[in-house]
């Protein structure tokens, strides 16, 4: 975590996610790879839930990982979430698509980020 705190990633607050555990490095470390593995793949999740046609599953699917992305000090990914929640509510599929295309993308960068931190 030591090569994470040096990260020159500037949208991860981890001092204040830390502090909110009672400055607990240790539970923080737990809960970002809880956070990494338990949505590496909320895009395709929601996708899944609104070609379903279940706007509800894909609405608490989007709102749940905004929670968590909050949780880890990653508010950039917490705000994509809460635009792919308002526009689903409001039936606007192709922007959509478009937001969990970009949110796709702001993951694979902060899990390369994580993965590479974790490595040295």
């Amino acid at each position: 975590m030591a090569e994470l705190k040096k990260s020159k990633y500037k949208r991860l607050d981890m001092q204040a996610a830390i502090r909110r555990l009672g400055d607990n490095e240790v539970l923080y470390d737990t809960i970002l790879h809880l956070f990494v593995n338990n949505h590496r793949s909320v895009s395709e999740e929601i996708r899944l839930e609104l070609v379903a046609g279940n706007r509800e599953s894909a609405i608490m699917a989007a709102h749940s990982f905004k929670g968590a992305a909050l949780n880890v000090g990653v508010s950039e990914l917490a705000g994509q979430a809460d635009s792919i929640i308002r526009h689903i509510t409001v039936a606007q599929l192709s922007a959509v698509q478009q937001l969990l295309n970009e949110l796709d993308d702001q993951m694979k960068e902060f899990i390369e980020l994580i993965v590479e931190a974790n490595s040295k």
